[in-house]
């Protein structure tokens, strides 16, 4: 059984999942956000919910600073790096908040006194994106799609970016609306942060070419 984005209406959804509760056969849920797992993965962790490591206790019930967590720290970091291929000279965070914090950090980061951030708003998460940007500083909105619905993208040349801009925000995949960039925006040398892209997305940087998963800041 399949549950995909398709599926608008959250009461026909709750329906489809109260009535497959029971059943035997796995249900492959493709929706944006949380979404399908290998059987292996959740069979391990189904088997070390009450004894991670044979240590006695679950990894919910130890201390985060402790010597038995910080192995599935380690290993959590090595998985990440290895898997996007983050080199060295960065440093894994991990962060609560999701996207949603994203919206605040890059603002907050980068968005100086006096300085201007331009956004592109062609769904419901730029939107959100901008609201936030707006409480750090000057976020200016250079193309809006609210009007059209959000059912559209501009083209590279519709875009008269500021070269004094500080940076450009974009959401390249809006996944509640289903509007996606087919191209990677073009800063022209403004910084771009490219928010919600899937996976082995390239950074050029003037030092490197980097690769990462759903955010994406290109510093100059």
């Amino acid at each position: 059984m399949c549950l995909r984005r398709e599926i608008h209406n959250p009461n026909r959804l709750c329906y489809l999942i109260h009535s497959a509760k029971h059943m035997s056969q796995r249900i492959y849920n493709f929706s944006a956000g949380p979404a399908i797992m290998p059987r292996p993965v959740l069979e391990q962790a189904q088997n070390e919910i009450l004894s991670v490591n044979g240590i006695g206790m679950s990894v919910m019930e130890v201390s985060h600073r402790s010597k038995y967590f910080e192995p599935v720290l380690a290993a959590a970091e090595s998985g990440i790096r290895e898997l996007l291929a983050v080199p060295d000279n960065y440093r894994i965070l991990f962060l609560q908040g999701g996207a949603t914090l994203q919206f605040s950090m890059v603002p907050m980061n980068f968005l100086g006194p006096g300085e201007t951030a331009e956004y592109i708003i062609t769904g419901a998460w730029g939107k959100k994106a901008l609201k936030e940007a707006s409480r750090c500083g000057n976020a200016k909105t250079i193309y809006n799609s609210a009007e059209g619905g959000f059912k559209s993208i501009p083209q590279q040349d519709e875009l008269n970016l500021d070269q004094n801009a500080r940076y450009v925000h974009y959401t390249s995949n809006e996944t509640i609306e289903g509007v996606e960039f087919r191209y990677d925006l073009d800063g022209a040398g403004i910084p771009s942060d490219g928010n919600n892209k899937e996976c082995a997305v390239e950074i050029e940087h003037p030092m490197m070419t980097y690769k990462i998963t759903d955010f994406r800041i290109i510093v100059y």
